[in-house]
């Protein structure tokens, strides 16, 4: 009986364990996703003299200005809602770097139009479908998918479903 005890206890952990490090796995990716993309609007930014808007920049100086709608303390700092129009001024800006702020925001396709609006080039990084995080972070409101050479699509989404398929994983599974 104590040895079946055990077995599931160490079934749940593996699962646990699996589980972490495919979140890590696809955070790992992401981070140098995006630092590959800041490069190149910083170097674009530059070049062209204006510049770079950081949207949602949590804790991340990417140079220039920098806005979230929680008190940061990075250089060049502004509290301004992505929800709503930019308080820029159109092609104000070289470029925007947005990342991980597509999935939380209230419409997202307004707020694409906004950041075409003040920004010449932008990049959005945004959670993909095969990254744990994309299903498990609560203020997620949208599945984003980005087809080659096409805009974005969003899918409105809770992740209620997947809190309870993850724990029928862990526990039953």
């Amino acid at each position: 009986m104590r040895k079946m005890i055990y077995q599931k206890i160490l079934g749940i952990v593996i699962k646990i364990a699996i589980l972490a490090v495919w979140w890590r796995i696809g955070t790992t990716f992401k981070d140098k996703e995006n630092k590959k993309e800041l490069k190149k609007l910083q170097k674009y930014a530059r070049e062209t003299g204006r510049p770079l808007l950081n949207i949602g920049c949590g804790k991340t100086d990417a140079g220039g200005i920098n806005i979230d709608v929680v008190k940061s303390n990075v250089n060049n700092f502004r509290i301004v809602d992505a929800n709503q129009k930019l308080p820029f001024k159109e092609k104000q800006f070289s470029a925007i770097f947005a990342s991980n702020i597509i999935e939380h925001l209230s419409s997202p396709e307004f707020s694409l139009k906004e950041f075409r609006r003040v920004g010449d080039k932008f990049y959005i990084g945004y959670p993909r479908w095969w990254q744990l995080g994309t299903w498990l972070t609560p203020d997620h409101k949208w599945l984003v998918f980005k087809r080659k050479g096409k805009d974005f699509r969003f899918i409105r989404y809770s992740p209620v479903v997947a809190y309870i398929l993850v724990a029928l994983f862990v526990l039953l599974g």
